[in-house]
């Protein structure tokens, strides 16, 4: 029932804002495969307008954003903003790429991208993000807490453990949680530690706390050292650099298609 929801509103977006879309995901908590029972729908997306709407002297917005009844956050990045974005190995747009929830792709402008990610992505760049969000919302959300929302302990640890398929695969992550965390190994106390934690998320409100896990607070004090010694070790540039001329062919053909 949602899912047809969220393509009828797609659908409404295109006749509203005069654009085509390209491809459009579901991202955050529910692409990630740990949502809460309340958690939103982040439906996340990447359009085109006409040929004739990028030769106008005023330039036109890049972005849409709409937030809609039945908790339904809706945003959207024009093709151009995408793709500059791409060439700079930007995270959350590799994650919209690798969703395992799709409501729209047109053609195969998506698994173009997915297939030049791959030898063309910056290690260096995601894992900057990674490492700093791990940081950042442990630091903010967990250190010294005497109660702690169950998702924040989601937000250090899911960096974390993308930190270590940049390590070991050197390619971007898969966006579901669950495949990332395939082949990582873990000390037993602490794999028991994250199943609990994940199976009191699922159950709980989203603002629900808990007292601390505080195995899991050594834990991630120690992984996000490490991630930051393995940030200083990838390679500053790209493997295989984008070429634009790649990207542009890409953005013609589907203007021209269009």
């Amino acid at each position: 029932m949602k899912t047809e929801q969220i393509k009828q509103e797609l659908k409404q977006i295109e006749r509203e804002e005069n654009v085509g879309i390209l491809y459009a995901v579901e991202s955050g908590s529910r692409a990630w495969g740990f949502e809460s029972p309340d958690s939103d729908y982040d439906v996340r997306f990447i359009y085109a307008r006409s040929a004739a709407d990028y030769l106008k002297v005023a330039p036109m917005r890049d972005v849409i954003k709409k937030m809609l009844p039945g908790d339904l956050d809706v945003s959207g990045w024009d093709i151009y903003k995408a793709l500059r974005l791409f060439r700079a190995s930007n995270p959350p747009l590799l994650e919209w790429l690798h969703s395992p929830i799709i409501y729209r792709k047109s053609g195969d402008f998506a698994q173009t991208l997915r297939d030049l990610a791959r030898t063309s992505f910056s290690p260096r760049r995601t894992a900057y993000h990674y490492v700093s969000m791990a940081r950042k919302n442990y630091a903010v959300n967990i250190a010294n807490k005497d109660a702690v929302t169950l998702k924040k302990y989601l937000y250090v640890i899911r960096p974390l453990f993308y930190m270590q398929w940049l390590e070991k695969h050197g390619t971007p992550p898969p966006t579901l949680f669950s495949d990332v965390r395939t082949g990582i190994e873990l000390a037993s106390e602490i794999e028991e530690t994250l199943n609990d934690l994940l199976a009191e998320k699922q159950e709980a409100k989203e603002t629900e706390k808990s007292p601390p896990y505080l195995v899991l607070n050594t834990y991630l004090q120690m992984k996000i050292e490490w991630a930051q010694t393995v940030y200083e070790t990838l390679p500053n540039q790209y493997f295989g650099r984008v070429e634009n001329d790649l990207l542009d062919a890409l953005t013609l053909h589907v203007l021209n298609a269009g």
